[in-house]
């Protein structure tokens, strides 16, 4: 039988998050920190970065906005990358691909508000797009980095879409994973999964994540999975405006979106391709981190 942490990032995760939404939607209220439960994540995530190899420095910055604590993993040397999680996740599930990035650039990898160990945030009333762009804007600022390549992963990679439209003299280069999930969940080492299960029980992240989703989708009247792509496509008709470098990297397996959909994207930038990565769903760098690693270390470094 498939564990509960299994099925959650399996392709029938699309339905356990359809499940959170009606059971949860309700739930908007900021509970109290459970400092127990922040530490086991802590140790979670401090053995996961070991066991990959990442010798990462875990520390806190205060953000101008939102106006939030937030945790940033950091590790490697060489040129800057910023990279954003998406979805209920956290920092730490860029693990596979930073094991494989961190010995040639300087990775940067923020819990986003709501997520991890950065403060709790909920959404009603926030204009998501704005939000993405004074995050992302705040995070380089205190990290003082004036210009760095962005890497986003569903919401994170709508975040990086929105920051590179309003900041495009800050943004080198930019790579687009879609979406989360995984297309076979055994690819995924048992300190992975225990990682991200220990960080969505964190007192917080469910209200935050759900109210993120009714911002992001029920105006719309979208429902949630439909809906899952709305904010993102919506960009379309600015998408020629982005003359950064940028790099789609899209699972064949991916269940909430065929490639099609990538490569449409990727067709309306003036200097943008995408990259189908076989056997792969919504998070290619756990499916097939080598695959996604060289593919990005070489969209990185070339001139």
């Amino acid at each position: 039988m498939i564990s509960r942490r299994r099925w959650l990032l399996s392709a029938t995760g699309a339905g356990a998050a359809a499940a959170a939404y009606g059971l949860y939607r309700d739930n908007h209220t900021i509970p109290p920190r459970d400092p127990a439960a922040e530490e086991r994540f802590r140790r979670l995530q401090h053995a996961l970065l070991a066991e990959s190899g990442i010798a990462a420095e875990s520390r806190f910055v205060g953000l101008a906005s939102p106006p939030v604590r937030a945790h940033v993993l950091e590790a490697g040397q060489g040129e800057p990358v910023l990279f954003l999680h998406g979805g209920n996740s956290v920092a730490a599930s860029w693990t596979p691909l930073l094991a494989r990035l961190h010995r040639r650039f300087r990775c940067y990898a923020p819990d986003r508000p709501g997520c991890g160990l950065t403060d709790k945030f909920n959404y009603p009333g926030v204009d998501l797009r704005s939000h993405g762009v004074q995050f992302v804007r705040s995070v380089m600022d205190v990290l003082g980095l004036a210009r760095a390549a962005v890497a986003g992963n569903s919401m994170g990679g709508y975040f990086a879409l929105v920051f590179d439209l309003a900041h495009p003299e800050r943004v080198s280069k930019l790579v687009f994973f879609e979406r989360m999930l995984v297309a076979d969940v055994r690819r995924a080492s048992a300190g992975y999964l225990d990682c991200m299960a220990a960080a969505a029980v964190i007192p917080g992240a469910k209200a935050s994540w759900i109210t993120m989703i009714e911002q992001a989708f029920a105006p719309a009247g979208a429902g949630l999975l439909s809906g899952a792509s709305t904010l993102t496509y919506a960009l379309r008709p600015e998408l020629g405006q982005l003359a950064t470098p940028t790099l789609f990297l899209w699972g064949d397996k991916d269940t909430f979106g065929p490639p099609a959909w990538g490569q449409e994207m990727a067709r309306l930038m003036p200097h943008a391709r995408c990259e189908v990565i076989a056997d792969a769903g919504h998070l290619p760098f756990v499916d097939q981190p080598e695959v996604c690693a060289r593919l990005v270390e070489s969209f990185l470094t070339a001139a």
